[in-house]
């Protein structure tokens, strides 16, 4: 691990697996397992390709199934506390505090955390999983208007 990536040359428990194509493009799995120098030590990360860096091989890695079928299993495996299925332009909607839900096209988060249906945009779908709650904006990952993400956002008791 280098200081230059920000990361601690102190050893500590836990590792991280990031695997990338050698094709130029942006897209990647990373996990970090147990690990105590990031502010989420369990994560998993998947970074796909931007719209300006899509061949029309990877074109159907942004189809909304495809972004679905890959929350689901992330979900179904690692039985995260949260997840979201985000870009960055819905990160920076949000001035999240230590603890909070981040939202995306899609949130996930564990069945312990409450909020209220009747807030979330006409847009949001609710599917209950068997440990926790999703919730998806619409039908286009990349296209989730901002408004759509700061009511989610209000439907969880967050500040907007």
């Amino acid at each position: 691990r280098s200081k230059e990536m920000g990361y601690s040359d102190t050893p500590g428990p836990g590792y991280d697996v990031d695997l990338s194509p050698e094709d130029g493009t942006a897209r990647r799995v990373g996990a970090w397992v147990g690990g105590l120098e990031t502010s989420a030590p369990n994560s998993v990360l998947v970074s796909l390709p931007t719209e300006t860096q899509l061949t029309d091989s990877t074109r159907r890695l942004l189809d909304p199934d495809i972004g679905d079928a890959i929350m689901r299993v992330i979900v179904k495996h690692w039985e995260p506390e949260r997840a979201r299925w985000s870009i960055g332009d819905y990160r920076h909607l949000q001035k999240r505090s230590k603890g909070e839900v981040g939202v995306g096209w899609e949130t996930y988060f564990h069945s312990g955390v409450t909020f209220d249906r009747s807030a979330l945009p006409q847009s949001a779908v609710v599917e209950e999983l068997p440990i926790g709650t999703l919730i998806r904006l619409g039908d286009k990952p990349m296209e989730v208007a901002a408004a759509d993400i700061l009511a989610a956002r209000a439907a969880l008791g967050y500040p907007v």
